[in-house]
């Protein structure tokens, strides 16, 4: 019940948990700050492109012995054509300095496997399934 009436009055309240931009709580309960909102009507955006990953150097340094190795090591199977190589660390997703100071704020030091892949993936603008 408690529980239902926190989010009750978050809603109806209008407060600080009212509508999309309430606060949120990572894994461990911390209160994460949220990002400012953004008038995207005064910005003047250059052309939309669906590629947002550039490979880090360490990323595409890596041989192939040892691309199949952190593949072990993450436990995972990619199958596609054109995997992008998977990420080790958060510094090689080429993140926008706020958003990577979300990630180091909010606690994350290292992606979990399927980030390791996911991120190039999608920053790329491909499709995946991840089970």
């Amino acid at each position: 019940a408690g529980e239902a009436e926190e989010e009750g009055e978050g809603a109806e309240g209008g407060g600080a948990g009212a509508g999309p931009r309430r606060q949120l709580k990572d894994q461990r309960g911390k209160q994460l700050e949220l990002l400012p909102p953004v008038d995207h009507s005064a910005v003047d955006y250059p052309p939309f492109e669906k590629c947002f990953y550039s490979e880090a150097r360490a990323v595409t340094a890596m041989s192939d012995a040892q691309l199949g190795d952190v593949r072990r090591r993450l436990g995972v199977t990619c199958r596609g054509f054109e995997v992008p190589r998977p990420l080790r660390r958060f510094d090689e997703a080429g993140l926008l300095p706020e958003l990577a100071s979300a990630v180091r704020k909010a606690g994350y030091e290292a992606p979990t496997p399927i980030q390791c892949v996911a991120l190039p993936v999608a920053l790329s603008g491909r499709d995946m399934i991840g089970i």
